[in-house]
């Protein structure tokens, strides 16, 4: 769950003096709700505080962070009052905080996280006298469903109003664009700046499953399959990738676009930064190719046996062993690596291996990008994994060292496509780098 701008957490103990000094500066809730101040043991209460029949389990207690300071608690009850229902027990933002919509964006941040985990609907209780705080529910859709009778607070007497509203996730859609005399199929979700993600050239726009839902919380997210993976057919004749990606952010209405690529999508995306660099705002650069670039040393130890099953029609072996040279790297035997990730890689790569190979000609970006590095004048960071092929590494440095202010991020423990093998991680250091690289968003 994350909040533009700000980071979100999971509270622990170790937080209650960050919670009881935010508790201390929103003495006006106090004071509106129970006629009091804050007790000096309010936070500790905060965290053991669960309705009948619930436990500590069951208990999310979430902050909203700027910088190193607690300036939001969300307070939460999975399953209550029964399954399916998540209650929110507290919303609370610091007051030198508030009125900047900061309380509409966490929560719906909030809200689409607990679909993903379950949640059919949010409720919670709002006292009576709390004017604001119905109407901000109200604007959030939440329909009023019980007034229960007068309970004492502290030195108040309050009529609680029980408000419930729907859990939704950001929907996805689903939709293909003729171009290029193919359909490329395309998917996008939720809004705000244009974030177009580019798959690798072993896999198809589904590697991109983990970033997809998370960045759709704060961006117009949009990935495709290329043109002869995945759902986009390859045809006969000649083609660009650049090209058919220009084509297709003019068929979007997308003016200036951060372009997100891995491997081929990479290189992809560097290519249309030259040819078009006033529709781009970023460039996330994932295990990337480098068009025009001398590659040195020898090739793979899989390479020859990849070319002699090619001829023979092997694609099964085909498949394996480019999921070895790849996703396991040199370093991995096939049984040290994720064999979910192995495995989804597999059933994307087939597809792209069922393709004749002699039907579409792609058509390279001349001159290459490699010669052309210091053209680039956008935000960019460079990722790639450690166990990566020294090849790609290679790359990574060159772009780092050549594309003035590249950023570089070598990921731990991964090889060709760290968002599959480390999603986590890869979603931080990439929302971070958004974030403060590129004011656009």
């Amino acid at each position: 769950m994350f909040v533009p701008g700000y980071r979100v957490s999971r509270l622990e103990p170790v937080d209650i003096d960050a919670v009881q000094s935010l508790l201390i500066r929103c003495e006006d809730y106090f004071q509106l709700i129970s006629g009091a101040l804050p007790t000096p043991d309010e936070a500790r209460q905060t965290w053991v505080d669960v309705p009948p029949g619930k436990t500590t389990a069951d208990k999310f207690l979430f902050g909203l962070w700027a910088d190193n300071t607690l300036i939001g608690l969300l307070d939460a009850i999975r399953d209550y009052p029964q399954s399916g229902i998540w209650f929110v027990g507290l919303l609370l933002i610091d007051p030198a905080w508030r009125g900047h919509g900061l309380g509409d964006s966490w929560y719906r941040a909030f809200e689409d996280w607990a679909a993903r985990s379950g949640a059919s609907c949010i409720m919670l209780g709002v006292v009576e006298q709390n004017e604001k705080a119905f109407r901000f529910w109200q604007r959030l859709g939440f329909e009023v469903v019980e007034k229960r009778s007068p309970t004492r607070f502290g030195q108040k007497e309050q009529t609680v109003v029980v408000m419930r509203g729907e859990a939704h996730m950001e929907p996805i859609q689903m939709a293909s664009a003729d171009i290029g005399g193919t359909q490329f199929y395309y998917e996008t979700s939720g809004s705000g700046h244009p974030l177009l993600f580019i798959h690798a050239g072993i896999a198809d726009s589904r590697m991109w499953d983990e970033q997809f839902e998370f960045f759709a919380l704060h961006f117009r997210v949009i990935r495709y399959d290329l043109r002869g993976f995945g759902k986009t057919p390859m045809v006969a004749g000649s083609f660009s990738h650049v090209q058919d990606l220009y084509e297709l952010v003019k068929y979007l209405g997308i003016e200036k676009v951060c372009l997100i690529g891995c491997s081929i999508g990479g290189r992809t995306a560097l290519d249309f930064t030259l040819e078009h660099p006033d529709r781009v705002s970023g460039l996330v650069l994932v295990a990337s190719a480098l068009s025009g670039y001398r590659y040195a040393g020898d090739p793979p130890k899989q390479y020859a046996e990849i070319e002699e099953a090619d001829q023979r029609g092997d694609w099964a072996r085909v498949n394996e062993l480019e999921l070895q040279v790849w996703v396991d790297g040199p370093q991995r035997t096939p049984d040290q690596v994720d064999q979910q990730v192995r495995g989804k890689v597999r059933e994307m790569n087939a597809i792209a291996l069922s393709t004749p190979s002699d039907l579409g000609q792609e058509q390279r970006s001349e001159p290459g990008a490699a010669g052309r590095l210091a053209e680039v004048h956008v935000p960019t960071l460079v990722i790639v994994g450690d166990l990566d092929q020294p090849d790609v590494q290679s790359v990574a440095d060159t772009l780092a060292r050549e594309i003035v202010g590249a950023h570089k991020v070598i990921m731990q423990g991964t090889a060709h496509v760290p968002n599959m093998e480390q999603p986590d991680e890869f979603n931080r250091v990439v929302f971070d780098f958004l974030n403060k690289a590129i004011p656009e968003v």
